[in-house]
């Protein structure tokens, strides 16, 4: 025989269950937009320190490799400015105050 205690219990079991899979879902989300936004900063932070010489197609940093040239990483060539001028393009408010990039 099922009682009032049970359907209780069952119906609280239920409502909990789904407030724990949005709780995940907003949890997932926040960590996720955090790691991109994290990857970010640091790719910003490698083309200002390569003055703007990183492959477009792996991030591979370029400084350090003749130019005209091909990207180790990924095997693409690549223009003798490398992309300072593509990532200024690509992040205009973060990157275009670098004047050595352009």
């Amino acid at each position: 025989m099922i009682t009032a205690l049970m359907l209780a219990s069952m119906a609280l079991g239920s409502a909990l269950s789904h407030w724990w899979v949005l709780a995940t879902q907003i949890i997932l989300t926040a960590v996720m937009m955090t790691l991109q936004v994290r990857h970010a900063r640091r790719l910003r932070s490698k083309i200002v320190a390569a003055a703007g010489r990183v492959c477009i197609h792996c991030s591979y940093t370029l400084a350090s490799l003749p130019a005209p040239g091909v990207c180790p990483e990924c095997g693409r060539a690549y223009p003798e400015d490398g992309y300072a001028a593509v990532w200024v393009r690509a992040w205009p408010q973060a990157l275009g105050k670098y004047s050595n990039m352009k």
